[in-house]
């Protein structure tokens, strides 16, 4: 296990040889092992901050990973000591300098890219954990709220700060009611501060805080975890409560007993059943 300090400044990663690699080139790293995606951010020289080809990158790593019938958790980290620092505002500035009607193309298509990001977790119907090692900042913290699940290490830091530069957020004035509830929501996002970890885990803006060494472990225990249930029954599970924030409770039991009669017909269900009975651990094929 390494020291605090070096666990700040490396990715994490699963920690055997990957079964899979996808690389964007200087923006993202992509590990797929044992039924689990690492998907991490690798901009530290930048702090990992978000411009066109990131959030392009990312979004393109979430669809793929919905796709991908051999993923059953996504994990989401980060290299460097910042989780990230926001939307990258020297992008912003390079391209306003260069003015004229196609500047405000580029720029409208960069915030309306951005704006899927907020909704990264809608898109797959699998469970997402976000992994924070330090500070997330601005779109940096959109990104940790749109996962189902956020550990943080000692270190993180979390700050809507949007408003501080007279705009708002991306889509914590959406997701953080539904996380933190609304009055704390509303002192995050009116006053653009920051929290750090232990204030993070105390109003519900994060499932767990562990010391900087142990976030590697802690994030793959729990990865690990639900990638040993029934993938169905796991995938249908978040479907149904995704429905349950937009629909009444009449509604959403609907939903779970169309699940339901679809799942107590399924292979999994029947070797959940079996593996019980016969005290061992049970083998999920999907289906």
């Amino acid at each position: 296990m390494p020291s605090s300090s070096s666990a700040s400044s490396k990715p994490l990663s699963p920690r055997k040889e990957p079964e899979a690699l996808i690389d964007y080139p200087g923006v993202l790293l992509w590990k797929i092992e044992n039924g689990i995606a690492t998907i991490t951010l690798n901009r530290p020289e930048q702090r990992n901050t978000l411009d066109f080809q990131v959030v392009a990158a990312l979004s393109e790593a979430f669809r793929e990973a919905a796709e991908n019938d051999n993923i059953k958790v996504l994990v989401l980290t980060s290299t460097g000591k910042y989780f990230s620092a926001g939307g990258d505002v020297n992008h912003l500035l390079s391209e306003s300098a260069k003015g004229g009607a196609d500047e405000k193309a580029r720029r409208l298509e960069f915030y309306l890219t951005r704006n899927m990001l907020p909704t990264l977790s809608e898109q797959i119907d699998k469970p997402t954990i976000c992994a924070v090692q330090g500070p997330a900042v601005g779109l940096g913290m959109d990104v940790t709220l749109a996962c189902d699940m956020r550990i943080a290490a000692e270190t993180a830091r979390f700050a809507e700060s949007f408003v501080l530069r007279g705009i708002v957020p991306n889509g914590a004035c959406w997701l953080l009611p539904r996380i933190v509830g609304w009055p704390r929501a509303c002192e995050l996002i009116f006053t653009g501060g920051t929290v750090d970890a232990a204030e993070a885990l105390r109003i519900g803006l994060v499932n767990r805080v562990v010391p900087a060494d142990q976030l590697e472990s802690a994030t793959y225990e729990l990865a690990e975890r639900i990638a040993k249930n029934p993938p169905l029954a796991v995938r249908f599970a978040k479907r149904i409560m995704q429905k349950g924030v937009h629909t009444d409770a009449d509604t959403n039991m609907q939903f779970m007993t169309a699940a339901q009669t679809i799942l107590l017909e399924s292979r999994d269900h029947q070797e959940a059943l079996t593996a019980f009975l016969e005290k061992r651990e049970g083998k999920y094929v999907g289906q």
